[in-house]
Formats: C-alpha cells, sequence, structure tokens
C-alpha cells in the first residue's frame, strides 16, 4: 500500500515592492492603495484603464470617490480583508466616479499585504464596463424583438378580423389567436424565438470579444450549453 504524504507549500523567496508592484499591475485591472483613513495614495492600472481616467483618485477618500448607491458598502468592504482565512470571499459591486463625473461600475475586495515591518492596504477592482456594455446590448436586443413580435402580431390580429369578422380593442388575445390556424401560429412563434435567441447570442459574443468563455459567464450558463447554442445558429 502506497501512503501519499501531502506535498509542502512552496516556498517563496523574499519579494521586493517593485515586484508585488508589477504583478497587481499585471494582474488586476486596478489596484487602489490607501491609508489608514481609506484616502488614496496611488494607483496602479491595466490596459483596461487610463491614467486620465484613474489618477484623479490619488489624494482624495474612496468614500468621496464612489456613487451615493455604492456609500454603504465601503465600510464593508474595509471590514473584509481578503487575506484573512475567515473573510467573505464574495466581491462587492460598486461604482467609481471618473473624472468627468461618469460612474465606472468595478467589483471590489480588500486586502492587507503585512510584512515585519509594515502593512500595504490596497483595494483590487475588476472593470465591469465590458459585461455592463454587453447586458445592455442583450437588453436592448430582446426589445428589439418585442416590437418585431408585437409587429407580427399585428398583422396576425388584422388578418384574423379580415377571416372572422371584427374584433373588438377589449377581445382578449387568445380570443384572436385562437382564430388563427395552429401551424401558422406555431411557424409565427418559433422563428421569432429562434432569432431574438441568435441575435441576443450574437450581442454577447460582440462584447465579449469574441471569447466564447467570457460569453458563457456573462450569459450565466455553462460552457458546453453554450457552446451547443452558438453552433445551433451558426456563430461558431
Amino acid at each position: 500500500m502506497t501512503v501519499v504524504h501531502p506535498s509542502q507549500p512552496m516556498k517563496l523567496p523574499e519579494l521586493s515592492s517593485d515586484w508585488v508592484r508589477l504583478f497587481l499591475e499585471k494582474t488586476q485591472d486596478l489596484t487602489l492603495f490607501i491609508d489608514d483613513h481609506a484616502t488614496v495614495i496611488d494607483v496602479l492600472h491595466s490596459g483596461n484603464f487610463s491614467t486620465d481616467e484613474v489618477g484623479h483618485l490619488i489624494g482624495h477618500p474612496l468614500r468621496s470617490r464612489v456613487g451615493p448607491e455604492s456609500l454603504g458598502k465601503i465600510d464593508l468592504l474595509l471590514a473584509n480583508d481578503a487575506g484573512e482565512n475567515a473573510s467573505d470571499a464574495r466581491w462587492r459591486h460598486i461604482n467609481l466616479v471618473s473624472a468627468t463625473g461618469a460612474f465606472i461600475p468595478v467589483l471590489a475586495r480588500y486586502l492587507v499585504l503585512r510584512s515585519d515591518t509594515q502593512e500595504a492596504h490596497m483595494v483590487i477592482l475588476r472593470d465591469l464596463r465590458a459585461v455592463q456594455a454587453a447586458n445592455n446590448r442583450l437588453a436592448a436586443a430582446q426589445r428589439e424583438m418585442e416590437y418585431e413580435y408585437n409587429e407580427i402580431l399585428g398583422k396576425l390580429e388584422s388578418q384574423a378580423r379580415g377571416r372572422k369578422g371584427p374584433v373588438t380593442d377589449e377581445a382578449p388575445v387568445e380570443q384572436v389567436l385562437a382564430q388563427i390556424e395552429r401551424s401558422s401560429l406555431d411557424k409565427v412563434i418559433a422563428a421569432t424565438t429562434a432569432t431574438l435567441e441568435k441575435r441576443c447570442l450574437a450581442a454577447i459574443l460582440q462584447d465579449s470579444g469574441g471569447k466564447h468563455d467570457v460569453a458563457a459567464r456573462v450569459a450565466r450558463m455553462p460552457l458546453d450549453a453554450w457552446m451547443d447554442k452558438v453552433r445551433k445558429h451558426k456563430l461558431a
């Protein structure tokens, strides 16, 4: 019988502050270093953000640079050090205020890096603008298809009036649909549903940069199920 012993954690070398800064800059969308009063004292950002977008944060309390709906989340955020074993693993959605006054949606976590001689307090942020844009396009596609569906339904109602006589405005839609041949109605519903699904998938995929794994997360569905749908509509 072979006994498998748990491996020992890899011992990392002593890391310089420059190495830590480089790591954060390359792996996080935005990192805000704050002091004991939650005032931003330094900023690191990736290509998602420009210096013009985030440079104005330095020297200001974090609470003064978030939207009013996010103020109540800051105390909760700063009370939860992600480096602690008992910390809440969830990211918090907040809106940063840009230099132009526009809101920038982000996910945030608070982290304290400690050494024998000092501590570094930071708020790590993930940019949600691409996800928000995809959601907006999805909602727009849904509204457009609802409009087209209502247009088709209106035409069918007109045809029903011509075949079966006038239908009053007070008559429920079910009475109108009951006057339409079943096969015709099924075809309309199937075609409309398929078109809506394809447009929604295409909108999400476009705003996800053509990356199916990102698009699947935006659509909140498993990657395999996402790929089945895009292949069905010949989007892959």
